[in-house]
């Protein structure tokens, strides 16, 4: 996650700063800029929560089995975190870095919140699923803040999100399956990869439109 933000602030918040800076169309440029970044994370993310329990199945003996699960909840919030990545990057272009704390304070709150809870309702996975949850509320000041610019690209969030929903869940199925047919998780791990990535392709070939956004601040 730590390494997708920073691809997205890096990338986006430069582009998003010269046409804020030149009177550009922000909000077209933020649509466009965005899509790619969210499609890289989708991926990377569905491979984490469909192949999770076979990645620690792999690397680790019996005693972590149980961490499988861990890192699908963990990569399903992370997948918010990027949401709200995307967010920030042109929130902080447009000098509207108030927002970007007020995302802070509401994941703090639903930290505190949601994870008492969550062990209340479920004991420790319960508390994994507030931790994971917690993430959601940051995203939510975001996108209520890139409503209030004008920025309009919550169709790529709400679509994009459903994708992950779906190959994440087709995917861990094929996982299941091979890995129940051959009793092989190495095999399994590399359907999974197989798998995402097909899903994926024609959303990273669609992304490609960013170049000609990109090129000029080269």
């Amino acid at each position: 996650t730590a390494v997708l933000q920073q691809i997205i602030h890096r990338v986006a918040f430069p582009v998003y700063s010269r046409i804020q800076n030149e009177g550009g169309d922000v909000p077209a440029a933020y649509r466009r800029v965005s899509f790619p970044m969210l499609v890289l994370g989708g991926w990377l993310l569905s491979g984490f929560i469909a192949g999770g329990p076979t990645m620690v199945e792999i690397l680790y003996d019996d005693r972590w089995r149980e961490a499988g699960w861990i890192v699908q909840l963990l990569a399903a919030g992370a997948w918010f975190s990027i949401l709200d990545s995307t967010n920030g990057a042109a929130l902080l272009a447009r000098g509207k870095s108030i927002w970007i704390a007020g995302g802070s304070l509401g994941k703090l709150v639903g930290m505190l919140a949601l994870i008492p809870l969550g062990f209340l309702w479920g004991e420790f996975p319960g508390a994994v699923a507030g931790f994971a949850c917690s993430e959601v509320l940051r995203f939510a000041v975001s996108a209520i803040a890139v409503w209030r610019e004008g920025l309009r690209g919550w169709h790529h969030d709400l679509g994009l999100s459903l994708w992950v929903c779906g190959s994440s869940l087709g995917t861990w199925l094929i996982a299941r399956w091979v890995q129940g047919l051959t009793g092989e998780p190495i095999v399994a791990a590399a359907a999974v990869f197989v798998a995402v990535t097909l899903l994926w392709l024609p959303l990273g070939l669609r992304s490609r439109q960013v170049r000609a956004v990109v090129a000029p601040t080269r």
